[in-house]
């Protein structure tokens, strides 16, 4: 593969040097502000393309261009000049003072544009370019390093799995700590629905809903933190908002439509691999067995002969196979990503029309993911009082192969399942001309194990996903200063799946199926009127007043057929039995709000807004919640008349707000459902209907009687500052929410004859400092560097919960390890350590098996980092740019089942200590106690255990994860590319107007960290679940790399 990927890269790098040296002279001059100072960092760039260099110290600049290009001048503060390139190699410019342009606008709450100057919270913009720098398939991972307070999980490395993310922290016991997504000014589904089955009993990973939009169309991403910068949007909001503006229509250069093509090829490889033995094969206590498959227990290999070779069951030589094989499984990824727009704008009218299709085929065999994208962005300006405009994306995606994950699934293939005497070359092929399996690993005792090829080949896990969001609005300006806005809103998903278990899978040898179709439909609406007016000469004022109306509805439509006559037939009516369900959730919301806002002379900016909510939720008495903001934005620099190179601009905000959340549908009501299956944990389900007999189950919940909303009230301070000229910039923020009248399920005695209640108990309060830094630290020539730095350290603490209550479980995994909320500490791992001896700490040994013993099950750790870190570094020099993020997550624990299964099955390095001799736990104490469980006495452990094996598989007896458990702390390289940008000269007055092209890579390079064999990244739980810290049996997650064209006309 990198011989194709070098013969691939030659012809484009040659081509590149070639036209490096084509005909072009040297502009130079020196750039001045008003009084004649000389200005650094004015950007100069020649019109039309994307050369260009920044001016230095003194002003000076050197650029290539042509005659008869235009060269651009643009600065912060300042007016941008144009000038034309002569027959002079000198062009002096000298720039006015421009105060409109220091009044940057984003996006905020309801789409509306304000200047960052008047904002009185914290928001961080990524703008469209630095997302398609190196492309992801879900467009949460591309946010990764770049913005402060944001963390970020995927899942590993399956096609289309679900991406989580979390802004400043956890803020609700119950799960809603996602943020609110809104795109275009309309709300979106991000939710998540986990393929069939739990994460105990093995499940598939499929996308969150924010991953289908296209980082092609995205103008800018604005992420909204605090509860005053998103008090508009209600109690959907709580967790933060992510506002998304797509790419409008703009005319080329000369005017006219504007074609762009921008394609990226990447190969997909293993990211991290175990650090396998080569030394001892598979078997128990020195005993070879041929289908001891991930337990290579077994003797030293030294080419011994067996009677019954792995597979083949042929006799043969002993032999280890490199890698235990995975490279021989595990194939070589592709991503392709083409996207196609045409746009183009007038005085009247714009239009930006994109087509984008994403092709990759995965590291599993059989999987692969195939997606079209369609987006349109369309605007008509009829005439000066009335507006309109349309925008929308269809998303068509078929996934297949999909892999399990978790426990308890036959389908499950993780780095244990592979052994040091096992060659995977040998499960080709895995089927027979009948439909049969072949190929199997047969043990000593006769058990067979799945052929890994016919469960990647045979067993399917497909979806087909057809998504189209979209809004339209109205704008109508009766008069100067007054507006009225309508806009309509909606998100249609259609999501079709099918999980099979073909007929003599072993453990499903009688064949299975599962249909799920699921649909989501999401409508909203918003009226919204403002009007804007000056006081006098300092102050000004705008009010905005608006309703929305939200609805929300979740249809399930399952079938699951059992017992399968005839093979590969994945209907109803070739099962024996089949067991339908069916599932149904509505919610609706209506919100009041409005807000003021009031100017003093450009510098002070006062905001109050306020919203009443009616959730159908709720109880009918406390449906309605009103909850306030007030932010205060002051530009000091301005007010004190501040005038400096150095200090360019200052501003102090601080911001109060409150927000409340509802709950989930249905929770007011005693439920009483049908019940279609009993689960059994090792796949012994019993369905119904049973012998004729349907069954049907009440709630074990009591509901509540007056459940309340949820609510946070927030606090945020900042400092942002720009120095020397705008070189430097620092944007600081501390910030402090309190979340009271959190909704959850209680437990209660079952002597009531019920599990839970369902009632507001319990605070969880959020502190924490973030800090990003924007410079601009060289500039010589035509060489700039430019960086960007955030940090954050938030602390999710739950305050209190309920009298009686020590402890509140938030998910679950294996083994009695827990994530869990505890009063007075974050979200903690719960689990069992190992005995220790209070005053070593040192293990307690059994003396009499030499054993570690179990302590009592205790927490182990916060499963929330304790900072997260972000690097963007760019660098540019004439024509050529390279980038580089880096990302770092610090803190908190990860419970890793594979690298519990990779030890406890010997699999790995570490556990080749002491195979053929005695092995003692030195690590371990031996006590001797009084007759009142006293210790009097401690020594150094000298009892040997049975051997090395007795070692490691005993180090998880009776559910203890401890050993298991590290600092999930890392640091990675994220994303890094290096591209070449052709200057127009060299492109001539032909049909192509521009011509990049480059190399890019991402998950490039693990820097630091402690967990050992896997990427500490990996999780159990997808987007839709609120645990952390817990890991098993994840799909690797992998590592990119590639090359990228584009293209314009």
């Amino acid at each position: 593969m990198k011989s194709k990927l070098t013969w691939m890269l030659m012809p484009l790098l040659a081509l590149v040097m070639s036209f490096s040296f084509a005909q072009e002279k040297t502009i130079s001059g020196t750039v001045t502000d008003q009084s004649g100072e000389p200005l650094p960092g004015v950007n100069v760039i020649v019109a039309g393309t994307v050369t260009g260099t920044q001016t230095d110290f003194d002003g000076n600049y050197t650029i290539m261009a042509s005659t008869g290009q235009t060269l651009r001048y643009t600065y912060l503060g300042q007016k941008t000049v144009e000038r034309t390139v002569g027959a002079s190699n000198t062009i002096d410019v000298q720039m006015e003072e421009d105060a409109e342009a220091l009044e940057e606008v984003v996006v905020t709450a309801l789409g509306i544009q304000r200047e960052t100057r008047t904002l009185g919270y914290g928001t961080d913009i990524v703008k469209g370019e630095e997302l398609v720098k190196a492309r992801e398939t879900n467009i949460v991972n591309s946010l990764q390093g770049k913005v402060t307070g944001v963390q970020i999980t995927n899942t590993g490395g399956n096609l289309g799995g679900s991406s989580k993310i979390i802004i400043r922290g956890v803020s609700s016991l119950s799960g809603r700590n996602n943020p609110l997504w809104v795109v275009d000014g309309v709300l979106i589904n991000d939710s998540q629905t986990p393929g069939n089955g739990s994460r105990i009993s093995g499940t598939r990973d499929f996308a969150n809903g924010a991953s289908v939009i296209n980082p092609d169309d995205v103008e800018s991403i604005n992420v909204l933190k605090g509860a005053a910068a998103t008090a508009l949007y209600g109690s959907r909001a709580a967790g933060g908002a992510i506002i998304v503006t797509t790419k409008r229509g703009a005319s080329g250069e000369g005017g006219g439509a504007q074609v762009t093509v921008n394609s990226t090829t990447r190969f997909e490889t293993l990211f991290r691999t175990p650090d396998y033995q080569q030394e001892y094969a598979m078997g128990t206590n020195g005993q070879y067995d041929a289908g001891s498959v991930g337990f290579d227990w077994g003797p030293k290999i030294v080419g011994q002969t067996v009677n019954n070779l792995p597979v083949t069951g042929e006799r043969g030589p002993l032999t280890a196979v490199p890698n235990n094989g995975i490279d021989d499984f595990f194939q070589t990824g592709i991503t392709r990503i083409n996207n196609f727009a045409v746009a183009d704008a007038n005085q009247r009218f714009d239009y930006r029309l994109s087509l984008t299709s994403t092709n990759q085929t995965g590291i599993l065999p059989g999987s692969s993911l195939d997606r079209i994208t369609i987006g349109l962005n369309a605007g008509v300006k009829h005439n000066e009082k009335l507006e309109s405009r349309f925008s929308v994306q269809y998303t068509t995606t078929q996934s297949r192969g999909t892999g399990a994950t978790g426990a308890n699934d036959p389908n499950i293939i993780s780095y244990s399942s592979f052994s040091s005497t096992l060659d995977q070359r040998l499960f080709r092929p895995w089927i027979d001309e009948s439909g049969n399996q072949i190929n199997l690993i047969t043990g000593n005792n006769g058990v067979q194990t799945n052929n890994p090829f016919w469960i990647r080949n045979e067993n399917a896990n497909d979806r087909d996903d057809d998504r189209i969001f979209g809004n339209f609005q109205v704008t109508f300006k009766p008069w100067e200063k007054f507006s009225l806005t309508a806009r309509v809103g909606a998100d249609l998903q259609d999501d079709r799946r099918l999980i099979e278990n073909s007929k003599g899978t072993v453990g499903r040898l009688f064949g299975d199926f599962i249909s799920d179709n699921i649909r989501r439909n999401e409508l909203t609406s918003d009226v919204i009127a403002t009007y804007d007016t000056d006081l006098g000469e300092d102050f000004s004022f705008n009010i905005l007043g608006g309703m929305q109306y939200n609805s929300r509805i979740f249809e399930r439509q399952q079938i699951q057929g059992v017992d399968l006559l005839i093979p590969e037939l994945f209907s109803p009516a070739n099962a024996a039995q089949t067991i339908p369900v069916r599932d149904f959730a509505e919610s609706r919301l209506f919100g009041i709000y409005g807000s003021a806002e009031l100017r003093y002379k450009s510098w002070a900016t006062l905001t109050l807004t306020a919203r009443n909510d009616y959730s159908s939720t709720l109880p009918e008495d406390n449906n309605s919640y009103f909850y306030p903001s007030a932010s205060l934005a002051f530009v000091f620099t301005d007010a004190l008349g501040i005038d400096s190179d150095f200090l360019t601009f200052g501003k102090i905000r601080a911001s109060w707000a409150q927000v409340g959340n509802d709950t989930n549908p249905y929770l007011l009501n005693f439920n009483f459902n049908p019940v279609t299956t009993a689960t059994g944990q090792y796949s012994l389900n019993l369905n119904f209907p049973f012998n004729g007999a349907l069954a049907y189950s009440a709630s074990n919940t009591i509901p509540a009687e007056n459940l309340l909303p949820e609510e946070q009230t927030s606090y945020e301070f900042g400092l942002d500052l720009k120095l020397f000229n705008g070189r430097l910039g620092i944007d600081m923020a501390y910030f402090n929410n309190k979340n009271e009248n959190q909704i959850l399920n209680i437990p209660i005695p079952e002597s009531t004859g019920f599990a839970f209640r369902t009632q507001n108990v319990g605070r969880v309060d959020q502190e924490g400092f973030e800090i990003a830094i924007d410079a601009t630290p060289v500039v010589a020539g035509d060489f700039s560097w430019n960086t960007a730095l955030n940090f954050s350290r938030v602390e999710s603490e739950v305050i209190s919960l309920t009298e009686g209550l020590d402890r509140v479980v938030i998910a679950s995994a294996f083994n009695s390890v827990q994530v869990v909320a505890v009063p007075g500490e974050e979200f903690q791992l719960y689990a069992f350590p190992h005995l220790r001896d209070e005053e070593t700490g040192r293990p307690i040994i059994d003396p009499n098996t030499g054993r570690r013993q179990a302590g009592e099950a205790t927490t182990l750790g916060s499963v929330l980092p304790d900072w997260t870190a972000g690097w963007v570094n760019s660098f540019a020099y004439k024509g050529w740019s390279l980038y580089a993020t880096a990302d770092v997550k610090w803190g908190g624990v990860i419970k890793s089942s594979t690298v519990e299964a990779l030890q406890t099955g010997g699999l790995v390095q570490e556990t080749l200590l002491n195979r053929e001799g005695t092995f003692i736990d030195t690590e371990g104490v031996i006590v001797t106690r009084d007759g009142d469980g006293n210790i009097i006495d401690r020594r150094d452990n000298d009892v040997p255990l049975l051997n090395a094996q007795d070692f490691w598989t005993s180090l998880n007896d009776n559910s203890v994860a401890e050993p298991y458990v590290y600092d999930a702390s890392y640091v990675k390289l994220r994303e890094a590319g290096l591209s070449y940008t052709f200057p127009s000269s060299m492109l001539g007055d032909g049909f192509i107007k521009g011509l990049s092209v480059g190399i890019e890579g991402r998950n490039l390079l693990l820097i630091y960290s402690e967990v050992p064999h896997i990427d500490p990244e990996a999780t159990l739980f997808g987007s839709g679940a609120d645990g952390f810290g817990v890991e098993r049996a994840s799909i690797p997650s992998t590592r990119s790399a590639g090359f990228n064209v584009k293209l314009t006309f």
